[in-house]
């Protein structure tokens, strides 16, 4: 996807490259966030900030504002009027003038083939900034450094475990067949209460769902985000 001179994401918006693998997220919270398949790859550093407006501005600068207007962050491009900012499939979010140099990039650029399973099987693990993303690419369950674990659809969040700010260790789908969160100290977090069902695997799926299944394919946890 293009962001266009003159264009805006509002709080909760992204902008998606065409392969749907990576997408730039303008977050509630104020940071701007380019996510890949295993999860963050660059951020603004402007968490806290409040959220008002992302603007791509005539002038070539990509631009930050707060909840009331105010200057928060940008990219210092301007004075090239035209310019517009491209997430690429490859990884990268880059600012092109109208002639086509860059001006600017995260340089995030991912290796070719680079691929990421849609399958937690049982005995795996997530580290935070890790997670498993659907085949299609539309939805990824990211465990986060604050001990969050939340499954995003296109437009943002659509479910969590409403572990924010516990700390973050490990999300791991035990071979008991229950995906527990531990805590830097190893200590329970959260669980889905699926024990007893040893070799289930979790799986993202192409709906929107995020669901535990036992080797039988039965399921026995859902996001009930379908």
């Amino acid at each position: 996807m293009t962001l266009h001179p003159e264009t805006a994401l509002r709080p909760g918006a992204a902008a998606t490259s065409p392969n749907s693998r990576y997408r730039l997220l303008y977050q509630t919270d104020g940071n701007l966030v380019l996510y890949g398949p295993d999860g963050p790859l660059w951020d603004s550093g402007t968490n806290g900030h409040g959220a008002g407006a992302c603007i791509m501005q005539a002038d070539g600068n990509l631009v930050l504002y707060g909840p009331n207007d105010e200057y928060v962050w940008d990219t210092e491009t301007d004075n090239n009027p035209g310019s517009r900012l491209v997430i690429q499939d490859d990884g990268n979010a880059v600012i092109y003038r109208p002639d086509g140099s860059p001006l600017w990039a995260t340089e995030t650029c991912q290796p070719p083939g680079s691929a990421d399973s849609h399958v937690l099987q049982s005995g795996s693990t997530l580290t935070p900034t890790h997670g498993i993303r659907s085949a299609n690419g539309l939805y990824g369950l990211l465990y986060q450094t604050d001990g969050n674990l939340v499954f995003y659809g296109p437009d943002g969040p659509l479910w969590d475990s409403g572990t924010n700010g516990r700390g973050a260790g490990a999300c791991i789908m035990q071979p008991d067949g229950n995906l527990v969160l531990y805590g830097p100290h190893d200590e329970y977090v959260w669980d889905t209460e699926t024990d007893n069902n040893p070799g289930s695997r979790l799986v993202i799926q192409d709906d929107g769902n995020a669901v535990i299944y036992r080797p039988d394919g039965n399921p026995t946890w859902v996001t009930g985000t379908h």
